[in-house]
């Protein structure tokens, strides 16, 4: 958590700099984030080739406070909102509510 989005990003960078310490994957196409300060994007480096050291930044996608996400294993809003039907999620997929079994 950060106050602001230039706290966002120092703590994107040191997530960024451990995952290519430790050798982990990041998957930036499945990473967003939420904030409700406008600004430049949030970007995460990974490691695109150890051999040469080439890294490559990636914007991550920005979510609104309605988007639907999932958040260990529930889906969500960023305002705590859920669903029992059908919602659209935040990256174009569309899940199935419970009412709709």
């Amino acid at each position: 958590m950060a106050k602001t989005r230039k706290g966002a990003q120092k703590v994107i960078d040191a997530v960024s700099d451990f995952a290519i310490c430790t050798g982990t994957m990041v998957k930036p196409e499945k990473s967003f984030i939420y904030s409700t300060r406008k600004g430049e994007a949030i970007k995460v480096r990974t490691m695109e080739d150890k051999e040469s050291g080439y890294s490559h930044y990636y914007a991550l996608k920005e979510i609104g406070r309605k988007d639907f996400f999932r958040h260990l294993g529930n889906i969500q809003t960023a305002e705590g909102r859920t669903s029992v039907l059908n919602v659209d999620m935040y990256d174009g997929t569309k899940k199935e509510g419970i009412k709709q079994r």
